[in-house]
């Protein structure tokens, strides 16, 4: 059986499965995970009696996503315990499945109702001060409806079918959940337990809907929100009635410079960027009819100076609750949003052969697991303050990093343990090579299982 590391296990043991060998299958699905990513789940597992162990994990119906991920959430809160603030980075991810027979529960993914799936929010929770990876607080899973929305539907008749938008509030009240918050018949939640850290939720654009704000004022979180809609204001700012219009017409504070990576057609470059705070009152929106409190907010506006020709300027508009009006206030919101990840990896969970709806989101939870690990092996990476070397690698693992690079010092930091298994992924380690990736990372992880393997099988053969 695949060994089970430290974390792995612990982040199962307090499921509610029903059945304690479920627990220990979690774990061990999830070491199969971390040693065979991007194969499928019968190549990952490695045997036909393993992968159908997986399988019938998955299909179980006294196995739910919410009993899967719950020791994972537990051990998340539990990380963040004692911290000043942590970031909760939001984020929805589609999984499409194009090719294949129809699958029990799912829906349409594109306008066109021509690819089936279904979609992810989920909230990782990260330290904006060491960057450390604690976990995922709250997850949310659904598919779309096959009939569409009637044509010419007014935002009061929307308000009786169920919505997308109504996910990004539940996953926030998921993550009040996750840290031993209640709420009361009367609406009212409890207040944050004493030793838990201030959250600030991160979206991208589309985290950029009234009723998360209203969702997450009410939890007394903060956010950082990249904006896509130009709101009206209760009170004018700079004697303009709309909020980005508003912050364009701000003072600038001052630049500040960030590189830019490297991406499909376009170099990495050092991009000089303006920045500019504004504090302003967003009206509630004609779509929720008017109607209610306004919420009090500040805007951050970055924009690139001078781009390179024949390139898309920089350029993000930030709404947060948090201190924005001075430069240093406006680079941490900006450092807060640049903290915002996707969770989607390379656990081949499109390549997963279930069969329904259920079984794809309790794998999801399996997988999500198996998605932070690899975050804290990046983390480890790039300096985190925790050293977890020892409850990742195991001892022959570490036997064969040292075999491989005998310059490892005595007594090797989180960093440079990691560097070792990122070299083992064909990161060379160079100055101007900057830190590894978790796709690094993973490869590295890859070529070191499989030697690892080998070793076993050779003693065993002794």
């Amino acid at each position: 059986m695949t060994q089970i590391h430290l974390p792995t296990f612990s982040e199962f043991s307090s499921c509610p499965l029903g059945d304690a060998r479920r627990n220990v299958r979690a774990g061990v699905v999830v070491g199969q995970l971390l040693s065979h990513s991007g194969r499928s789940v019968a190549q990952s597992c490695g045997s036909k009696s393993q992968a159908m162990a997986c399988y019938r994990l998955a299909a179980s119906e006294d196995v739910t996503h919410f009993a899967l991920l719950q020791g994972h959430r537990t051990m998340s809160t539990l990380r963040a315990g004692g911290r000043r603030i942590v970031l909760c980075a939001l984020d929805t991810t589609t999984f499409s499945f194009g090719q294949r027979e129809d699958i029990d529960g799912f829906g349409p993914v594109d306008s066109a109702l021509a690819v089936q799936g279904f979609f992810a929010h989920s909230a990782l929770l990260v330290d904006p001060e060491d960057g450390s990876v604690l976990g995922v607080a709250a997850q949310e899973v659904w598919a779309r409806s096959w009939t569409p929305a009637p044509k010419g539907e007014t935002s009061a008749q929307r308000k009786f079918r169920d919505r997308e938008s109504e996910h990004w509030g539940g996953v926030q009240d998921g993550v009040a959940q996750a840290f031993g918050r209640t709420r009361s018949p009367a609406n009212v939640w409890s207040p944050p337990p004493p030793d838990s850290p201030r959250i600030i939720a991160v979206f991208d654009r589309e985290g950029d809907i009234f009723e998360a704000m209203q969702t997450m004022r009410d939890l007394q979180h903060g956010f950082v929100i990249r904006a896509i809609r130009d709101r009206r204001l209760a009170i004018p700012v700079s004697n303009e009635t709309l909020s980005m219009t508003a912050v364009e017409k701000a003072p600038e504070l001052g630049t500040v410079q960030i590189l830019v990576p490297r991406k499909a057609g376009q170099a990495s470059r050092s991009a000089t960027l303006s920045v500019r705070g504004v504090r302003m009152a967003l009206k509630p929106p004609k779509s929720i009819g008017g109607k209610g409190v306004s919420i009090e907010v500040g805007m951050v506006l970055v924009e690139e100076l001078d781009p390179p020709e024949g390139v898309t300027p920089l350029a993000w508009y930030l709404l947060t609750t948090e201190p924005c009006e001075s430069l240093e206030d406006a680079l941490t919101v900006v450092r807060f949003y640049r903290f915002h990840m996707g969770l989607k990896t390379g656990c081949s969970i499109e390549r997963a052969q279930f069969e329904t709806m259920h079984s794809f989101e309790n794998f999801l939870a399996l997988a999500t697991v198996a998605a932070w690990q690899m975050l804290v092996l990046r983390d480890a990476a790039r300096g985190g303050s925790t050293d977890v070397s020892e409850q990742i690698l195991s001892r022959t693992q570490r036997a064969i990093l040292r075999r491989e690079f005998p310059r490892l010092a005595a007594k090797p930091s989180a960093r440079e343990w990691m560097h070792a298994l990122a070299k083992m992924g064909g990161f060379f380690g160079r100055k101007s090579d900057g830190e590894p990736g978790w796709r690094t990372l993973w490869w590295g992880w890859r070529r070191l299982r499989s030697l690892e393997e080998g070793w076993l099988m050779a003693l065993r053969d002794v």
